[in-house]
């Protein structure tokens, strides 16, 4: 009984810590990838050494919420995030403001780091925001 109790006294703070994440509707706007080399290694093989390039891979997807665009980047991952380009997905930023949650197509928590935000004009003010910078933001494809 006294171990249960040593038990519960120690998962309880952990318990009550965890936060719920605050979620945001948006959809994936674009999806891109590169990849770079980043230099060379020279690995001794028994008595030979072999020389080895490095790459980096990385892919960023563009998610679009309301009022603010997020560029996501999943750097050296073997797998692309499962996610449909103009698809709807929701978003959850960490309380350090350098990460995000995604929810992808398999309804998994996948967390990746923020690479860019930009903010987004609402369409109702597009037009005031074109008359006084004076010129033309380019139009926004949105999924119908």
């Amino acid at each position: 009984m006294k171990n249960i109790a040593l038990v519960i006294a120690f998962l309880s703070p952990l318990i009550v810590s965890a936060k719920k994440r605050e979620w945001i509707s948006g959809y994936v706007a674009a999806i891109s990838s590169d990849s770079s080399s980043v230099g060379f290694a020279v690995i001794p093989v028994g008595t030979a050494i072999a020389g080895v390039s490095l790459r980096t891979n990385r892919t960023f997807y563009r998610i679009e919420t309301p009022g603010v665009a997020y560029v996501l980047v999943a750097i050296n991952k073997r797998h692309p995030v499962n996610i449909t380009l103009c698809g709807k997905t929701w978003l959850a930023l960490d309380g350090n403001g350098k990460d995000a949650h995604l929810i992808d197509d398999s309804h998994r928590d996948v967390k990746l780091p923020i690479a860019l935000k930009v903010a987004t004009i609402p369409a109702a003010s597009q037009a005031e925001h074109d008359a006084a910078v004076g010129q033309q933001c380019p139009p926004r494809a949105r999924p119908h």
